[in-house]
């Protein structure tokens, strides 16, 4: 692959340039805040907020979330978050990796100085997994100091909470590199993110309509991050994140053998 450093270099030259990183880093410290900030202090809020004349059906409603909270509802919160809209926030940002870069012509004089393509395909996905785990990992260490001061002593740091943060780390990889071919193989930004939501669609409908599906599907390890970290058995979903990384892996060569075919 000649010329990776150099593309690399560019690819976090520009992610700076465009603020890029910068979104993402406040995006993602946010969450890590809100999370057990939302958890510690909402259900006093409503309690604030309720007014006196409530009826009795009302309050049993509101006494769902008016529970003494725990450090299992400031990760929920966490992970809804990020599940939600970290990885949409991904996508969205990268969907123009390639699509944007092919049809404005800006590859072209790299790749007329001996450049590969492949190089180009791998750095754009290197940085990219870069920033979601460097950033990842900020996020969440955030939340845990936040949560271990917010609630002493529930601590909270148990296997089952890694393989949660795993699963949802590596969800993100896998849309980073499904975005990635999308990108190589559409034509502009807006058939990528169309493509993305399609990929969503299908997989939810799947674990829709066949419940027992769920511990094959990539979307399992976004949606069920709080489940996980609640439960003691976090290799029942141990097919969905070896399914998940060979499908990342897949669409990581499918995106470098397209990219090399496209015209530009």
């Amino acid at each position: 692959m000649n010329g990776f450093a150099p593309f690399l270099k560019k690819e976090f030259t520009e992610s700076k340039r465009t603020y890029r990183a910068a979104i993402m880093l406040i995006v993602m410290l946010f969450f890590g805040i809100i999370g057990p900030l939302a958890a510690k202090f909402l259900p006093q809020m409503l309690e604030m907020l309720m007014p006196d004349n409530i009826s009795a059906e009302d309050m049993g409603v509101l006494n769902l979330f008016m529970r003494d909270p725990s450090a299992l509802d400031a990760w929920a919160q966490y992970f809804n978050n990020m599940s939600q809209i970290g990885i949409m926030m991904i996508a969205i940002m990268f969907s123009g990796a390639l699509a944007s870069e092919a049809g404005k012509g800006t590859l072209i004089p790299l790749l007329a100085r001996g450049l590969s393509r492949p190089a180009a395909v791998v750095a754009k996905f290197v940085c990219q997994a870069s920033l979601w785990t460097l950033f990842y990992a900020a996020a969440a260490a955030v939340t845990w100091g936040l949560t271990s001061a917010l609630f002493p002593a529930q601590g909270y740091l148990t296997p089952q909470l890694f393989f949660s943060h795993f699963g949802l780390w590596l969800f993100g990889i896998f849309v980073l590199a499904l975005t990635l071919f999308m990108s190589a193989i559409l034509k502009n930004v807006i058939m990528v993110l169309l493509s993305m939501v399609g990929s969503w669609f299908v997989m939810a409908v799947v674990t829709s309509v066949y419940p027992s599906s769920a511990r094959y599907n990539p979307l399992t390890l976004s949606t069920s991050a709080t489940n996980i970290a609640a439960t003691n058995q976090p290799g029942f979903y141990l097919p969905a994140v070896l399914i998940t990384a060979a499908l990342a892996a897949a669409s990581l060569l499918a995106a470098v053998f397209a990219f090399k075919k496209r015209a530009l």
